[in-house]
């Protein structure tokens, strides 16, 4: 990671999972909103992405190379939607199975997105 530091970490990867986390937060919100409570929502979207977020950047480079991207991206992706839709499912109450996976791929598309376009190195 180039440019200026921040603890351990550079200031573009506090940008990059801020984003991410805002963007992932909203849709979140906006596709569980009948699913479960505001709490419960935000609760799924902030263990989703602790856990998923710093994984794929700082431990999946070291089984995948990074350098081969749409392999890295494919099975990064993969791996997100997969683990946010469980946590989604396992806070939600009721289990709304459609729903967690539909907040899963909708946050996951929508923050990519945006990372793509505000960060494309």
């Amino acid at each position: 990671m180039s440019g200026e530091t921040w603890g351990c970490l550079g200031y573009k990867y506090a940008a990059i999972f801020a984003v991410n986390l805002a963007i992932e937060t909203i849709v979140c919100l906006l596709v569980l909103r009948k699913a479960c409570s505001v709490k419960r929502s935000l609760l799924a979207c902030a263990i989703g992405n602790a856990v998923t977020h710093p994984g794929i950047h700082f431990l999946l480079p070291l089984i995948v190379s990074a350098a081969e991207w749409p392999s890295f991206i494919v099975i990064a992706e993969s791996i997100a939607l997969i683990v946010e839709a469980l946590v989604y499912l396992a806070i939600a109450t009721p289990k709304p199975r459609t729903l967690a996976l539909a907040a899963s791929a909708g946050a996951n598309l929508a923050s990519f997105t945006a990372g793509l376009l505000l960060f494309p190195s």
